[in-house]
């Protein structure tokens, strides 16, 4: 997970200058996704949806 953290808060340096957000997948390993999606608001990024009842992508 830290390195998912580390990852993420990298690319969200990298465009910290725009008004980008940097948002994850519903696409995890089976079974971490509370933990992967954690580590990706850790390192500072935004979660797109927990599953496909969460919104809709258009």
């Amino acid at each position: 997970m830290s390195g998912i953290a580390t990852l993420t808060n990298k690319f969200v340096k990298q465009i910290e200058h725009t008004h980008a957000k940097l948002l994850d997948t519903r696409k995890t390993t089976p079974n971490l996704k509370i933990l992967e999606k954690y580590a990706v608001k850790v390192g500072g990024g935004n979660n797109h949806r927990f599953n496909l009842s969460d919104g809709v992508m258009l």
